[in-house]
């Protein structure tokens, strides 16, 4: 079997990636590509909810994850979108991500700056500009992370 990539740029196309798969016949190895491309949109992209539709949005773009007791949301730079997820998920199943209380987990490469004005406290300053404290509990977990990265 032969594998041939083309790929061309678009002016047309908006955060947007096409993909075409042309097969002579329905077999495993193309079941597998399909499975393969599902897959790497579930690694990459998270599906919330805004308003009254649920959309995805890039994982990437996540500053922090948060409770509110009744629901789960996410805060990028464009707002706040509600999520379906567990915290205790979300936490397990990237590295990069570290829970500061018990209804905060932020993504680490957001951070902007630590705020460690008292042994204490901590508070860190995402890129947005929001301020989360890291609660007593946690504030060995924050150290911990940040011996770990040298940071």
């Amino acid at each position: 079997m032969e594998y041939k990539l083309f790929s061309r740029k678009s002016p047309k196309l908006e955060n947007t990636i096409n993909i075409i798969v042309e097969y002579k016949e329905d077999n495993e190895q193309y079941h597998n590509l399909l499975k393969y491309i599902a897959s790497y949109r579930e690694q990459t992209k998270i599906l919330v909810k805004k308003d009254n539709e649920k959309v995805f949005i890039n994982k990437e773009d996540i500053l922090f994850y948060f409770s509110n007791k009744q629901h789960n949301y996410c805060q990028t730079k464009e707002g706040t979108f509600r999520i379906m997820s567990r915290l205790y998920k979300i936490e397990e199943d990237n590295p990069d991500y570290i829970r500061i209380s018990k209804s905060h987990i932020i993504n680490a490469k957001k951070i902007l700056k630590f705020d460690m004005a008292t042994s204490t406290k901590i508070v860190i300053v995402m890129e947005d500009g929001s301020k989360l404290l890291a609660s007593r509990r946690r504030v060995r977990n924050v150290y911990d992370f940040l011996d770990e990265r040298s940071i």
